[in-house]
């Protein structure tokens, strides 16, 4: 691979623990919005939970990690990190903090205790806010007065030039994803697009096609976003020859260039800090960016999708007899 630049970041982690955070985030838009308590029981409840639990799993493993190593004295040995079993556990998302500044320390290790913070307090403020007052309705009751309104579901009308917004946008994303970083993977975006925009330019509409046409999208948008993750690790950087005799860069062509060099042990540096590639020009640190807000859009659509057509909830008050 070709020389990398020393430009070390401390926003970035290349692990499977936050491979699992990123599975979480790639499930998030497909979670409907939580509106009553009741649906805290349903699935966003159970996803506000698993990511509580993951988080929690997360610094704990990492505290008995670190602890092990403490009391197995390895901290006082001289061991490289770039041995066998230092590269699979850190890869797992496990390292050595011996030798290492403040900035990366807290880059290996805090971001699980933000997540776990955060996750507890909007699961906890959900449950809060969606709770309804009890005593309210028990004292309405004994008093004869109106009780809670009697909650009915109308079909709401949606806005045409709303959703034609939404369809632009989306569109828009498309066209940026397969043009930010011309490759056999970004190829297909590029062509649906053609195909999509030639046929509304003949005044035709694609109707309830267009919506399967979203979900191909945002499956095959999640599993590039996840593949650009798999480049980043350094196990796939050893088993992809990004060097040809012939000048040939495979992984190039087919969309997979690497932003983060995870190859530093070859080069004598320290793999716990993080370098970007010299090869990462800026369309390629931005083309994750652009096909995971694809990915977002979609999954909101795609939602959407799913749930049926929008309803307005209408309150209709009644008092006891």
């Amino acid at each position: 691979m070709a020389s990398m630049r020393q430009n070390e970041v401390s926003i970035v982690r290349i692990n499977a623990v936050s491979g699992v955070y990123l599975l979480c985030l790639l499930a998030l838009p497909l979670i409907p919005s939580p509106t009553t308590v009741l649906h805290l029981q349903g699935s966003p409840g159970r996803y506000m939970k698993t990511v509580v639990i993951l988080s929690a799993l997360g610094c704990v493993t990492q505290i008995l990690y670190q602890v092990v190593l403490a009391a197995l004295d390895v901290y006082n040995e001289t061991i490289g990190s770039c041995n066998a079993t230092d590269t699979i556990w850190r890869q797992l998302g496990y390292q050595r903090l011996d030798d290492l500044n403040g900035i990366n320390v807290a880059r290996l290790v805090v971001p699980d205790v933000i997540l776990l913070v955060v996750s507890v307090m909007v699961f906890l403020s959900c449950k809060y806010i969606l709770t309804p007052p009890q005593t309210t309705q028990s004292a309405s009751a004994e008093h004869g007065e109106p009780l809670s309104p009697v909650m009915e579901r109308r079909p709401r009308r949606t806005s045409v030039v709303v959703e034609g917004l939404r369809s632009c946008n989306i569109m828009i994303f498309c066209a940026l994803s397969g043009i930010i970083l011309p490759s056999a993977i970004s190829a297909v975006y590029f062509v649906s697009f053609l195909v999509v925009v030639t046929w509304w330019s003949f005044y035709q509409s694609w109707g309830r096609v267009f919506k399967s046409i979203e979900l191909l999208w945002l499956i095959y948008s999640g599993a590039h976003v996840i593949i650009l993750y798999i480049v980043q690790f350094q196990f796939f950087q050893e088993l992809v020859p990004y060097d040809s005799d012939e000048g040939l860069n495979v992984p190039a062509l087919v969309g997979l260039t690497p932003i983060i060099d995870s190859l530093r042990c070859d080069q004598g540096d320290d793999p716990r800090k993080i370098a970007i590639a010299d090869t990462a020009g800026w369309t390629t640190l931005v083309n994750p960016w652009i096909v995971f807000l694809f990915y977002w859009f979609l999954g909101h659509e795609v939602q959407r999708w799913f749930a049926g057509p929008p309803f307005q909830v209408c309150a209709m008050s009644r008092t006891l007899a």
